[in-house]
């Protein structure tokens, strides 16, 4: 090597790179966010330019092609700790001696997921928020989202945490918009959360178990008990188009006493459940006509079944008989009772 080729630094051998040293915002590992946020970077890319059509999944990401070109910019970084940032994620916070999560700390997972909560023997134990970024957005939340990033006052007021002022002013563009209509909680929740579905409660080896609230991809709210990784004890879920169901579930489905409300004729089911459907109980109509007896497949269905409904303010009059394949026949003519005067 002449003295030229010296004073050029020509062959001169860089350092080797810390894979250890820290970024200063969140104390991710310096490094592997770099390579982290280059992923999701190229892999949003990828969708924006190749849209899943209606429920599609969307094409494949080429993450071989993408690597092969990002090590040519990038040669000094070891392939290995690529791969397993893009299989595993990057984390933030404490480790024992063997490197195991403990304690609190955030973890961004290869697939855009992200969880930020407690650990232990390096299983999200504890309480925590899960952010299901994988899944994607309703069109719902994403319009939500979008409004709160581009109106002014909306932002002012979620900056100062007055979520249910803002969430009235996105409701007001929705309809302005004629975009689909929510409810004010769902608006709520998207303004603190985001738009992606999202666990924030109690975990127990890796799983939803306690209290905890989970909005779904499809605009589901459920807030309750869960119990390895099911809605299991008492829980009311919120659907998309305003019914609810407020009860006793058991490994996910409605089961025990509770009570379903029919958002679009003021009805309700109320009484025993079992596998996600109603046994018996009663079925109060706006009207205030009420069937009271045994249901199949969620409609009333029994040979002894019983039709009540006000005939005057103070009377209602009782009628017996057989509820079969949504057909009403009655075995008598009509008996009043008096109803008690307090």
């Amino acid at each position: 090597m002449s003295d030229n080729d010296s004073e050029n630094g020509e062959d001169q051998q860089l350092p080797p790179l810390d894979y250890d040293e820290l970024d200063d915002e969140q104390r991710f590992p310096k490094i592997e966010r770099q390579i982290y946020e280059a992923i999701q970077e190229a892999e949003s890319k990828h969708i924006e330019a190749n849209p899943p059509e209606g429920d599609d999944e969307p094409e494949p990401f080429d993450f071989d092609g993408w690597l092969e070109t990002y090590q040519e910019s990038n040669p000094r970084i070891d392939v290995n700790v690529i791969k397993l940032v893009r299989t595993y994620g990057i984390y933030a916070g404490k480790r024992d001696e063997d490197k195991v999560r403990i304690g609190d700390g955030e973890t961004w997972y290869g697939n855009g997921d992200s969880y930020k909560g407690e650990f232990s023997d390096g299983e999200k134990n504890g309480h925590g928020l899960y952010v299901y970024k994988s899944s994607g957005s309703d069109a719902v939340d994403a319009a939500i989202s979008k409004i709160a990033a581009e109106n002014e006052q909306v932002k002012t007021l979620v900056s100062q945490d007055k979520y249910n002022d803002a969430a009235a002013i996105v409701k007001t563009v929705l309809a302005e918009q004629k975009l689909s209509s929510t409810s004010d909680m769902r608006i709520v929740l998207v303004l603190q959360y985001g738009p992606y579905a999202f666990y924030d409660g109690d975990y127990l080896n890796n799983l939803p178990h306690g209290q905890g609230l989970m909005k779904y991809r499809d605009g589901k709210l459920y807030r309750g008990e869960w119990k390895d990784g099911d809605r299991h004890g008492f829980g009311k879920l919120l659907y998309p188009n305003g019914d609810s169901y407020n009860g006793s579930w058991e490994a996910g489905k409605k089961s025990g006493t509770g009570t379903y409300f029919f958002a679009k004729t003021g009805s309700t089911y109320k009484g025993t459940w079992a596998n996600g459907e109603i046994q018996s109980g009663t079925w109060d109509m706006k009207s205030g006509v009420r069937f009271e007896g045994k249901f199949e497949n969620g409609q009333p269905h029994d040979s002894k079944g019983m039709i009540s409904f006000a005939s005057s303010q103070s009377e209602f009059e009782i009628l017996q008989g057989e509820f079969k394949n949504g057909r009403w026949n009655p075995e008598q003519a009509f008996e009043s009772m008096v109803e008690d005067e307090y």
